[in-house]
């Protein structure tokens, strides 16, 4: 999964501006985590303790805290808030500014876990990018939540990606809200006019596929009971696992094919037959607007998609289902796409393409 932020780091690298992608702190208290365990290991050696240029103009740093900010009694508290940053080793805010990058022009803030260090950096200008509703996310630190609405009433400019997350931030002292939708790299996953080979484990069709993360808002029963009204689909599942999703491991027509890098991700998306977002209707997923449906509908897919008010309000030409019926008929329906509608699909993803949302949005953020 390549987020906003990548895009954004990488457009601006390559039209000369000097760019710090700065993530989430790694601490040793995650390798206690049997769960969290594979991931911590992987960050704590991506980026080196002092980060790494990735070219001349990005450089990329992944902070190593003895104090993370996360949930639970030794790391939700004030204390933790105050001084993780601050614990790093080597300290954070010195390496950033032995790259270069201290007193920056602009910081776009995009977790709340690292708004006290996006305070301490004292850039000219703070834009805060919000992409969820944040206090019904699964996890997030209730300090995070007491103290990021001091983010958003600094900020120059708040963009969100959602029309009910301008609320949400209005509601918590943001004084400049502007709604940047999400995007895609069209040109990555547009539909080409001759197909490469077909991946040799995407099973034969009809395939419907699903590409992200697999967590608690997917919705294995509904997808599980649409394909057994379904006897002729399968259904392939393309992401790192998270939830359990035990009535999908055990169907016989399911297929787990794991993580992908993106660049191998488009072929798997031209060769199904439909693209699907089985997601539960949470709070939480009323303001999200997917990524995968926007990569879906630029690939050329049929797109199947529970209904939520964000996704009617972007009215794309994606079937919104309700219920295993819904669904099944759904299903049937992309097994013969007409080309019309394919096109209409394409044409509609190429407005959102990344390369013209961000220079809109970098034009805003500079301003």
């Amino acid at each position: 999964m390549r987020l906003p932020g990548h895009h954004l780091a990488e457009w601006l690298a390559a039209r000369g501006r000097k760019v710090a992608y700065v993530s989430v702190p790694v601490s040793p208290w995650h390798f206690l985590s049997r769960a969290a365990r594979p991931l911590a290991r992987r960050r704590w050696s991506q980026e080196g303790s002092r980060g790494r240029w990735h070219g001349p103009n990005l450089f990329a740093y992944i902070p190593r805290t003895l104090l993370p900010v996360a949930r639970g009694p030794l790391f939700d508290n004030e204390a933790a808030w105050r001084l993780s940053h601050r614990l790093t080793l080597p300290d954070a805010a010195g390496v950033l500014a032995a790259e270069g990058f201290s007193n920056p022009d602009v910081v776009c803030l995009q977790s709340p876990l690292l708004a006290p260090l996006a305070a301490a950096l004292g850039a000219r200008r703070l834009v805060v990018r919000i992409e969820d509703a944040l206090d019904h996310f699964d996890g997030m630190p209730r300090v995070a939540l007491r103290h990021f609405p001091e983010a958003l009433e600094r900020a120059d400019l708040v963009t969100v990606t959602a029309r009910s997350l301008e609320s949400w931030a209005t509601g918590r002292g943001a004084r400049s809200v502007r709604n940047f939708p999400n995007g895609v790299a069209f040109a990555r996953f547009r539909r080409p006019a001759s197909l490469p080979p077909r991946p040799a484990d995407l099973p034969p069709g009809p395939v419907a596929v699903y590409v992200g993360a697999l967590d608690s808002w997917f919705d294995d029963g509904l997808l599980a009971a649409s394909l057994d009204a379904s006897p002729s689909w399968r259904a392939v599942l393309i992401g790192p696992p998270g939830a359990r999703l035990s009535r999908l491991r055990e169907h016989p027509r399911v297929h787990f094919l794991g993580p992908k890098p993106q660049e191998q991700v488009p072929p798997y998306l031209w060769h199904a037959d439909a693209g699907v977002i089985p997601f539960r209707r949470t709070p939480l997923i009323e303001s999200v607007s997917p990524l995968k449906l926007f990569e879906y509908l630029a690939a050329g897919l049929p797109v199947i998609a529970t209904r939520w008010r964000e996704l009617e309000a972007l009215q794309a030409p994606a079937t919104l289902a309700d219920g295993p019926a819904g669904w099944a008929k759904a299903l049937a329906d992309a097994e013969t796409p007409g080309a019309a509608a394919r096109a209409a699909g394409i044409e509609w993803a190429r407005v959102y393409d990344w390369e013209q949302l961000i220079a809109d949005f970098a034009a805003a953020a500079e301003d």
